[in-house]
C-alpha cells in the first residue's frame, strides 16, 4: 500500500493474502475518521485519535504504563 491509497487496510492485506479468516468487514467495528469534523463530534474524532496514537503504550504493561496515564479504549 501507498502512502495516498484509500483502500481499507485489512481488505488490502486480504487480497495480498497476508491475512486469512478475517470476518466480514461489515463486521468488524471501525473508528471515527478523526479529521472529519462534519461527521463526527469533536469526542468521537478525539478518541479515534488516541485510540490509534496513544493507547497501545498507555495502557497496563505498555510502555508509558508508569506515567499514571491509561487511555481505556471505549
Amino acid at each position: 500500500m501507498r502512502l495516498g491509497d484509500s483502500i481499507n487496510q485489512l481488505a488490502k492485506w486480504l487480497s495480498l493474502g497476508r491475512v486469512v479468516n478475517m470476518p466480514d468487514l461489515k463486521n468488524v467495528p471501525q473508528l471515527p475518521v478523526w479529521t472529519d469534523e462534519n461527521k463526527f463530534s469533536l469526542e468521537q474524532r478525539a478518541r479515534a485519535y488516541l485510540d490509534v496514537n496513544c493507547a497501545h503504550c498507555h495502557t497496563k504493561g505498555g510502555d508509558a504504563y508508569n506515567t499514571g496515564f491509561y487511555w481505556i479504549m471505549m
